[in-house]
């Protein structure tokens, strides 16, 4: 081909025939042969090991053939007309309760949706906080909590004797430090009851002034909280509104002074006007239901409280109230849905559910404080993950071949 000419190729070339020595010789070629025709492939394949790639094939090839399995999902309100049901879109459940125009009944006293990702019992009470754990012990921990709160009574009024006639201020100090170790003691027992739920609870838009709100049921200027406690009254003694609320009282309570009284709310809660309650709610909503918020969700429907023109009550459900992370996830979570006020001019409060249980208000006869948290302390001093501690390195020798020490340092 170099010098133009055409070469022909043979059509046997770079083929080996039949004949070739390739193969091996005759006594080769008829051994290979027989241990073929003895070759139990069905037994071969029944003791083979396969390889990874043959175990990767095979588990792409399940997944191609079946569905992934569903996860399981949880309703404890499951059947009751007030809840978000799991056989409804979250949007179906939001057009058929919306909670603008829902009308409280005995039936929905609530609006509720709850995290179908979080194991909870079967059925709750609709009148419950939030769903609680499966192993929880309610009535253990209410009861325990209470005789915690009687002994710190008790305890009170022998410190008062002993100390009669004496300034009130060193009593006081005394007792707050025992208060302290009483709440401490509830909180233990809630944990120890698995009864760690709490709520998150804030403000958004509300037509009072910072410390003070106008109650048009009453005709009365009253606490945030004390109002809410007020409103309770009027629904379950379904008494009609008047300006003298003191016969709505059992005998040991009474009416604070205003003067003394300030904001506090009891919750991880979100008030709202009536024309912005659908929209909030229904981003609460699809956070809760998508795993995304809290263990759960309500929302007060209309004319709950009497209130039904001036303000809604949204509460955000959270699973551990000494999960400070988990608190902090939730709150920040509301704060990108916009619900928080971003001049962090007015805290959001978060309480456990152990003290709505035991009636720790804000002015509760034993003066311990509501909330476990606040939004402001949260973000000037977010919690932090737990470190792991490294172990400390060993004793080095320096280059006088002296060691180094935890206990002495050699001057350099």
């Amino acid at each position: 081909m170099a010098n133009g000419e055409e070469t022909k190729v043979s059509e046997n070339e770079g083929y080996l025939s039949d004949e070739s020595d390739f193969y091996g010789d005759s006594a080769t070629k008829q051994s290979f042969e027989d241990r073929a025709s003895e070759f139990d492939d069905t037994a071969y394949w029944k003791n083979h090991q396969p390889s990874l790639t043959e175990k990767a094939d095979a588990n792409v090839a399940q997944a191609l053939a079946s569905p992934p399995p569903k996860s399981f999902m949880y309703n404890p309100y499951a059947g009751q007309e007030c809840a978000w049901q799991l056989e409804e879109s979250v949007e179906a459940f939001l057009k058929r309760l919306p909670p603008k125009t829902t009308q409280v009944s005995e039936s929905i006293p609530w609006i509720y949706i709850t995290n179908p990702f979080r194991e909870a019992p079967k059925r709750i009470a609709i009148h419950e906080e939030a769903p609680p754990d499966k192993d929880s012990d309610w009535g253990k921990c209410a009861s325990e909590g209470n005789r915690l709160l009687e002994e710190l009574t008790t305890l009170r009024n022998t410190i008062e004797k002993e100390n009669a006639g004496e300034p009130t201020i060193p009593i006081n100090l005394l007792m707050n430090k025992e208060k302290e170790v009483t709440v401490q003691k509830i909180l233990d027992t809630a944990i120890d009851c698995q009864c760690t739920t709490g709520k998150v609870c804030f403000m958004s838009r509300l037509y009072v002034t910072p410390d003070r709100l106008l109650c048009p049921l009453f005709n009365a200027q009253v606490t945030l909280e004390y109002f809410q406690y007020l409103c309770d009254i009027h629904i379950r003694t379904k008494k009609p509104p008047h300006s003298d609320i003191s016969s709505l009282f059992p005998p040991s309570s009474h009416i604070p002074n205003s003067k003394t009284l300030t904001l506090v709310s009891h919750k991880w809660m979100i008030f709202c006007l009536p024309s912005e309650v659908n929209e909030i709610w229904s981003a609460i909503a699809k956070s809760t239901s998508t795993n995304s918020l809290g263990i759960g969700a309500k929302v007060s429907p209309d004319g709950r409280s009497g209130v039904s023109q001036k303000s809604r009550l949204i509460c955000v459900y959270t699973e551990n109230f000494s999960d400070r992370m988990d608190v902090y996830r939730v709150l920040k979570a509301i704060k990108e849905l916009g619900l928080v006020d971003k001049t962090q001019r007015n805290a959001i409060y978060y309480k456990a559910d152990v003290f709505t249980y035991l009636q720790l208000n804000s002015s509760n006869p034993y003066d311990i404080k509501a909330s476990l948290y606040n939004s402001q302390d949260f973000f000037k001093d977010p919690p932090q993950p737990k470190s792991v501690t490294k172990p400390k390195a060993r004793p080095v020798k320096n280059e006088n071949a002296k060691v180094d020490s935890f206990f002495r340092k050699v001057k350099k």
